[in-house]
């Protein structure tokens, strides 16, 4: 008989094992842009200083520059963010988030003599919880062929800085733009100006 308890407790002692081991191994794990989505929301609400760092086409856009960006409005599954450029609001990166894929798109006010609006692309795969790349849509390579090779990176390091990028891919086109994440404050309401300085 005691035997009999003995066993029976040794069974039910390695199904509750079992069961703790199961539901350990069964946590969803945080995919990578889950933790970018979350880094990227809490910058939510405020402005931050950054400069050029690197352009390859030396654009009188961006030349001795000062921008910031204003991570403006976070919703569940967008971020908006102005860009500005000497104070004035060049274009606003929107960054939006489905079930696998995040996508950036640029919206420029519109303007006959503006730079197009709602060019970027989406991302392939999961990327890493610091940076995420997105590749030409459809839409970006029907305004300018050559768009077919560009990636755009946002990349974070919290607490430190955001890098905005753009390399085209198969060439020597470079763009990089750095924002100081330690230098942040409240953002004010932007003006809406015409873009493409």
């Amino acid at each position: 008989m005691t035997n009999r308890l003995a066993r029976t407790a040794g069974l039910v002692l390695v199904a509750a094992m079992l069961t703790i081991l199961v539901g350990c191994s069964s946590k969803p794990k945080v995919l990578p842009q889950q933790t970018f989505w979350d880094s990227l929301t809490q910058l939510c609400g405020k402005a931050y200083p950054g400069r050029v760092i690197e352009d390859t086409t030396q654009s009188a856009t961006f030349r001795d520059r000062t921008l910031t960006l204003h991570v403006a409005e976070c919703e569940e599954d967008s971020v908006s963010m102005p860009l500005l450029i000497d104070g004035r609001q060049w274009a606003t990166l929107v960054v939006r988030r489905d079930e696998d894929t995040l996508s950036l798109e640029h919206v420029h006010t519109s303007s006959p003599d503006g730079p197009p609006s709602g060019y970027g692309g989406s991302t392939r795969g999961t990327g890493t919880e610091h940076a995420q790349d997105f590749y030409a849509s459809e839409y970006t390579i029907a305004l300018q062929e050559e768009a077919e090779h560009s990636v755009w990176t946002i990349e974070i390091r919290s607490g430190a800085v955001l890098q905005y990028a753009l390399r085209r891919e198969g060439s020597d086109r470079r763009f990089r733009a750095v924002f100081d994440l330690t230098r942040g404050r409240a953002a004010p309401t932007v003006p809406s100006t015409r873009p493409g300085l």
